[in-house]
């Protein structure tokens, strides 16, 4: 962290985790609620065993040496990154995670020491991209058979009006009142 704090040249930080897993209670991300075309994040399998030893001693140490606070158990980390970031002025977000690039503004990532600009129009850009790609990391489903190169000449062409261009390739793919639902349900 102090060497996070360094290369941002930041004196401050909000840090979030994820809430706390456990076997007894397991916890339910309100996504698992709308995700019912497939489980959320149902393709991933078990943490590794150097994970699974080492996640609460690093935890726990960002607890209570830097204050990270847990997030409540219905959402996740990016969710407050998300909301911390429209609330706070001159506020950055620090991660690897490559979805928080949807998010508009400057962002900094450790691993790679770079920073990166997500300019408004980007992240609505970014955003249409996955509802037709889906995102196979957390097991979201997008338009069968559609890729980035499909998202790219469908959308880059028009700078705005993503959502009905988006719409009208679900109608067209799957039956008018399927396209609709299958289109919610990913919006969401």
């Amino acid at each position: 962290i102090n060497t996070i704090l360094q290369a941002v040249q930041a004196r401050y930080l909000i840090g979030v985790l994820n809430p706390k897993q456990t076997e007894v209670i397991p916890v339910r991300n309100f996504r698992a609620d709308i995700a019912v075309s497939r489980e959320y994040k149902g393709n991933r399998g078990d943490k590794p065993d150097w994970y699974k030893k080492w996640a609460p001693v690093i935890e726990e140490r960002l607890i209570t040496k830097w204050g990270f606070k847990r997030v409540a158990p219905h959402l996740e980390a990016d969710d407050v990154v998300l909301i911390c970031r429209n609330m706070l002025e001159n506020s950055f977000i620090v991660s690897n995670d490559k979805d928080l690039l949807n998010l508009e503004g400057r962002h900094y990532c450790p691993r790679t020491d770079e920073w990166v600009e997500t300019s408004k129009e980007q992240a609505e850009y970014f955003f249409w991209t996955s509802m037709i790609t889906g995102d196979a990391a957390d097991n979201i489903k997008g338009l069968p058979g559609k890729g980035k190169v499909f998202a790219e000449k469908l959308l880059l062409p028009l700078k705005s009006g993503y959502m009905e261009a988006v719409f009208r390739e679900y109608l067209y793919q799957f039956a008018e009142e399927e396209g609709v639902e299958e289109f919610y349900k990913n919006y969401k």
